[in-house]
Protein backbone atom coordinates (compact mmCIF):
# COMPACT_ATOMS: atom_id res chain seq x y z
CA UNK A 1 0.00 0.00 0.00
CA UNK A 2 1.20 3.53 -0.74
CA UNK A 3 0.27 6.34 1.64
CA UNK A 4 1.08 10.05 1.63
CA UNK A 5 1.49 12.82 4.19
CA UNK A 6 2.88 16.33 4.50
CA UNK A 7 5.88 17.90 6.24
CA UNK A 8 7.18 16.14 9.34
CA UNK A 9 9.93 18.57 10.43
CA UNK A 10 11.82 15.74 12.12
CA UNK A 11 8.78 14.63 14.12
CA UNK A 12 7.72 11.18 12.92
CA UNK A 13 5.48 10.38 15.89
CA UNK A 14 2.31 10.35 13.79
CA UNK A 15 3.88 7.97 11.28
CA UNK A 16 5.08 5.71 14.10
CA UNK A 17 1.53 5.59 15.44
CA UNK A 18 0.14 5.03 11.95
CA UNK A 19 2.41 2.03 11.45
CA UNK A 20 1.22 0.51 14.73
CA UNK A 21 -2.45 1.03 13.93
CA UNK A 22 -2.23 -0.32 10.37
CA UNK A 23 0.28 -3.13 10.85
CA UNK A 24 2.48 -1.86 8.07
CA UNK A 25 5.63 -3.53 6.78
CA UNK A 26 8.57 -2.20 4.78
CA UNK A 27 6.69 -3.35 1.68
CA UNK A 28 4.35 -0.41 2.36
CA UNK A 29 5.40 3.11 1.33
CA UNK A 30 4.77 6.46 2.99
CA UNK A 31 5.43 9.46 0.73
CA UNK A 32 6.54 12.52 2.73
CA UNK A 33 6.06 15.78 0.80
CA UNK A 34 9.21 17.55 1.95
CA UNK A 35 10.74 19.13 5.07
CA UNK A 36 11.25 15.70 6.57
CA UNK A 37 14.29 16.93 8.52
CA UNK A 38 16.24 13.69 8.11
CA UNK A 39 19.22 15.34 6.43
CA UNK A 40 19.35 18.66 8.25
CA UNK A 41 22.55 18.91 10.29
CA UNK A 42 24.72 16.92 7.91
CA UNK A 43 26.53 15.14 10.73
CA UNK A 44 26.21 12.30 13.26
CA UNK A 45 22.99 13.78 14.66
CA UNK A 46 21.32 12.93 11.36
CA UNK A 47 22.88 9.46 11.38
CA UNK A 48 21.51 8.68 14.84
CA UNK A 49 18.07 9.86 13.71
CA UNK A 50 18.20 7.66 10.62
CA UNK A 51 19.18 4.67 12.71
CA UNK A 52 15.93 5.12 14.63
CA UNK A 53 13.81 5.62 11.50
CA UNK A 54 15.35 2.57 9.83
CA UNK A 55 13.51 0.42 12.40
CA UNK A 56 10.10 1.61 11.21
CA UNK A 57 7.93 -1.06 9.57
CA UNK A 58 7.44 1.08 6.47
CA UNK A 59 9.50 2.48 3.59
CA UNK A 60 9.73 6.27 3.58
CA UNK A 61 9.79 7.91 0.14
CA UNK A 62 11.10 11.38 0.86
CA UNK A 63 10.70 14.47 -1.30
CA UNK A 64 13.05 17.37 -0.69
CA UNK A 65 11.75 20.39 1.19
CA UNK A 66 13.36 23.79 1.62
CA UNK A 67 14.68 22.72 5.04
CA UNK A 68 16.39 19.56 3.75
CA UNK A 69 19.90 19.01 2.44
CA UNK A 70 20.10 17.58 -1.07
CA UNK A 71 21.03 13.89 -0.75
CA UNK A 72 22.86 13.89 -4.09
CA UNK A 73 25.39 16.30 -2.56
CA UNK A 74 26.08 14.07 0.46
CA UNK A 75 28.90 11.55 -0.08
CA UNK A 76 27.20 8.65 1.69
CA UNK A 77 24.32 8.47 -0.79
CA UNK A 78 24.24 6.14 -3.77
CA UNK A 79 22.02 6.27 -6.80
CA UNK A 80 19.44 3.48 -6.90
CA UNK A 81 16.36 2.49 -8.86
CA UNK A 82 13.10 2.83 -6.96
CA UNK A 83 9.71 2.35 -8.58
CA UNK A 84 11.39 2.53 -12.00
CA UNK A 85 12.94 5.93 -11.29
CA UNK A 86 16.29 7.15 -10.05
CA UNK A 87 16.51 7.84 -6.32
CA UNK A 88 19.10 8.08 -3.54
CA UNK A 89 19.75 5.76 -0.62
CA UNK A 90 22.33 4.92 2.02
CA UNK A 91 23.23 1.24 2.15
CA UNK A 92 22.78 1.27 5.93
CA UNK A 93 19.21 2.60 5.71
CA UNK A 94 17.48 0.88 2.76
CA UNK A 95 13.96 1.91 3.81
CA UNK A 96 14.80 5.65 3.63
CA UNK A 97 14.51 6.50 -0.06
CA UNK A 98 15.08 10.06 -1.28
CA UNK A 99 13.44 11.17 -4.51
CA UNK A 100 15.32 12.83 -7.33
CA UNK A 101 13.77 16.13 -8.40
CA UNK A 102 12.32 15.98 -11.89
CA UNK A 103 12.09 12.18 -11.91
CA UNK A 104 8.99 10.12 -12.77
CA UNK A 105 8.14 7.11 -10.58
CA UNK A 106 5.80 4.19 -11.17
CA UNK A 107 3.59 4.06 -8.07
CA UNK A 108 1.28 1.07 -8.40
CA UNK A 109 1.26 1.42 -12.16
CA UNK A 110 0.64 5.18 -12.13
CA UNK A 111 3.15 7.81 -13.20
CA UNK A 112 4.19 10.34 -10.55
CA UNK A 113 6.34 13.38 -11.31
CA UNK A 114 8.33 14.65 -8.30
CA UNK A 115 9.59 18.21 -7.80
CA UNK A 116 10.98 19.20 -4.40
CA UNK A 117 12.20 22.45 -2.91
CA UNK A 118 10.74 25.86 -2.10
CA UNK A 119 11.60 29.33 -0.81
CA UNK A 120 11.95 29.78 2.96
CA UNK A 121 9.86 32.72 4.09
CA UNK A 122 11.78 32.58 7.38
CA UNK A 123 15.17 32.87 5.69
CA UNK A 124 16.14 36.13 7.43
CA UNK A 125 15.05 34.81 10.83
CA UNK A 126 17.11 31.70 10.31
CA UNK A 127 20.22 33.60 9.31
CA UNK A 128 19.96 36.04 12.22
CA UNK A 129 19.38 33.27 14.78
CA UNK A 130 21.99 30.82 13.57
CA UNK A 131 19.53 28.28 12.17
CA UNK A 132 20.30 26.30 9.05
CA UNK A 133 19.37 27.75 5.67
CA UNK A 134 20.29 26.09 2.38
CA UNK A 135 21.15 28.28 -0.64
CA UNK A 136 19.99 25.52 -3.01
CA UNK A 137 16.59 25.18 -1.31
CA UNK A 138 14.68 25.86 -4.55
CA UNK A 139 14.81 23.85 -7.79
CA UNK A 140 18.08 24.56 -9.59
CA UNK A 141 18.24 25.74 -13.22
CA UNK A 142 19.35 22.21 -14.14
CA UNK A 143 16.31 20.66 -12.46
CA UNK A 144 13.99 23.14 -14.14
CA UNK A 145 15.53 22.45 -17.54
CA UNK A 146 15.11 18.71 -17.02
CA UNK A 147 11.42 19.11 -16.09
CA UNK A 148 10.80 21.47 -19.00
CA UNK A 149 12.29 18.95 -21.41
CA UNK A 150 10.20 16.16 -19.89
CA UNK A 151 6.86 17.99 -20.17
CA UNK A 152 7.45 18.83 -23.81
CA UNK A 153 7.33 15.09 -24.53
CA UNK A 154 5.06 13.68 -21.82
CA UNK A 155 1.75 15.44 -21.39
CA UNK A 156 -0.06 13.46 -18.69
CA UNK A 157 0.83 12.27 -15.19
CA UNK A 158 -1.41 10.48 -12.75
CA UNK A 159 0.23 12.30 -9.85
CA UNK A 160 2.32 15.41 -9.36
CA UNK A 161 4.14 15.26 -6.01
CA UNK A 162 5.75 18.52 -4.96
CA UNK A 163 6.85 20.37 -1.85
CA UNK A 164 5.45 23.76 -2.81
CA UNK A 165 2.86 24.25 -5.56
CA UNK A 166 1.87 26.52 -8.45
CA UNK A 167 1.20 30.10 -7.37
CA UNK A 168 -2.32 29.90 -8.78
CA UNK A 169 -3.12 27.16 -6.24
CA UNK A 170 -2.05 29.48 -3.43
CA UNK A 171 -4.08 32.40 -4.73
CA UNK A 172 -7.18 30.37 -5.63
CA UNK A 173 -7.40 28.35 -2.43
CA UNK A 174 -7.24 31.06 0.22
CA UNK A 175 -3.79 30.38 1.63
CA UNK A 176 -2.30 33.72 0.62
CA UNK A 177 -1.77 34.52 4.31
CA UNK A 178 1.33 32.31 4.03
CA UNK A 179 2.94 34.78 1.61
CA UNK A 180 4.87 37.87 2.66
CA UNK A 181 5.13 40.92 0.45
CA UNK A 182 8.80 40.16 -0.20
CA UNK A 183 8.37 36.39 -0.70
CA UNK A 184 10.25 34.89 -3.62
CA UNK A 185 7.52 33.18 -5.65
CA UNK A 186 9.68 32.31 -8.65
CA UNK A 187 9.37 28.55 -8.04
CA UNK A 188 5.60 28.75 -7.68
CA UNK A 189 5.36 30.86 -10.84
CA UNK A 190 7.48 28.35 -12.72
CA UNK A 191 5.27 25.52 -11.47
CA UNK A 192 2.30 27.37 -12.96
CA UNK A 193 4.07 27.16 -16.31
CA UNK A 194 4.61 23.41 -15.79
CA UNK A 195 0.95 22.98 -14.87
CA UNK A 196 -0.14 24.66 -18.09
CA UNK A 197 1.86 22.19 -20.19
CA UNK A 198 0.29 19.00 -18.82
CA UNK A 199 -2.78 17.23 -17.52
CA UNK A 200 -2.77 15.28 -14.27
CA UNK A 201 -4.98 13.15 -12.09
CA UNK A 202 -4.10 14.74 -8.75
CA UNK A 203 -1.53 17.23 -7.50
CA UNK A 204 -0.26 16.71 -3.95
CA UNK A 205 1.84 19.32 -2.14
CA UNK A 206 3.20 20.02 1.33
CA UNK A 207 5.02 23.18 2.50
CA UNK A 208 1.99 25.33 3.32
CA UNK A 209 1.10 23.60 6.60
CA UNK A 210 -2.48 23.07 5.52
CA UNK A 211 -4.70 20.02 5.20
CA UNK A 212 -7.09 21.01 2.45
CA UNK A 213 -8.80 19.10 -0.35
CA UNK A 214 -9.45 21.29 -3.39
CA UNK A 215 -10.71 18.94 -6.07
CA UNK A 216 -7.72 17.43 -7.84
CA UNK A 217 -5.34 19.52 -5.71
CA UNK A 218 -4.51 18.24 -2.23
CA UNK A 219 -2.63 20.33 0.34
CA UNK A 220 -1.18 18.03 2.99
CA UNK A 221 0.30 18.55 6.44
CA UNK A 222 -0.76 16.20 9.28
CA UNK A 223 -3.25 14.10 7.32
CA UNK A 224 -2.25 10.64 6.09
CA UNK A 225 -4.19 8.86 3.38
CA UNK A 226 -3.76 6.33 0.57
CA UNK A 227 -2.28 7.84 -2.57
CA UNK A 228 -5.06 8.00 -5.14
CA UNK A 229 -6.47 10.04 -7.97
CA UNK A 230 -9.56 12.08 -7.22
CA UNK A 231 -11.62 9.97 -9.61
CA UNK A 232 -10.62 6.82 -7.68
CA UNK A 233 -12.12 7.82 -4.35
CA UNK A 234 -13.70 5.03 -2.36
CA UNK A 235 -13.87 3.97 1.27
CA UNK A 236 -10.09 4.10 1.63
CA UNK A 237 -10.20 7.83 0.90
CA UNK A 238 -11.38 8.53 4.41
CA UNK A 239 -8.64 10.15 6.47
CA UNK A 240 -6.77 7.53 8.44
Amino acid sequence: MIYITGDTHRDFSRIIQFCKEHNTTQDDIMVVLGDNGINYYGNDIDTWFKQSLSQLPITLFLIKGNHDLRPEKLPQYQSTTFCRGQAYVETEFPNLIFAKDGEVYDLNGKGALVIGGAYSIDKDYRLVNGLRWFPDEQPTPEIKASVECLVTHRKHFDFILTHTCPLSFVLNNAIVDCLYSDSDTSTEEWMDWVREQITYGRWYCGHWHRDKDCGNVRFMYYDMEPLHRKDEQHDSDRKL
